[in-house]
């Protein structure tokens, strides 16, 4: 399951490294963009193991389903803490000019 591990590893550094210059919505879609990635990259990956392996094919497909849920949880975990960072600084952003304005009003 290192396919999930590389590949969670790439979004995050991708992601925090374009944190500052995408919009929320921008992160999401490209989030989204991702899962779908994922989700394809996941689907050849049991494709080359059925073609080339085909042996104990039940285990193996409940173990990488549980890995696929495991790294899902981990994402959306991933997502929402890194929403709610972005929501509070721009809160805090959006109080210190609103604080900016209203002393430049009271001069």
């Amino acid at each position: 399951m290192m396919l999930f591990f590389f590949y969670e590893l790439f979004i995050i550094f991708f992601t925090e490294s374009r944190g500052e210059t995408i919009s929320t919505r921008q992160s999401i879609n490209l989030f989204l963009g991702f899962k779908v990635g994922k989700i394809l990259l996941s689907l050849l990956f049991i494709g080359i193991y059925i073609s080339v392996i085909n042996a104990e094919l039940k285990k193996f497909l409940g173990v990488f389903i549980l890995m696929y849920l495991i790294f899902l949880l981990f994402d959306t975990f991933y997502l929402a803490t890194r929403e709610k960072a972005i929501k509070k600084k721009n809160q805090q952003y959006k109080l210190k000019e609103i604080e900016k304005l209203s002393n430049y009003f009271k001069k």
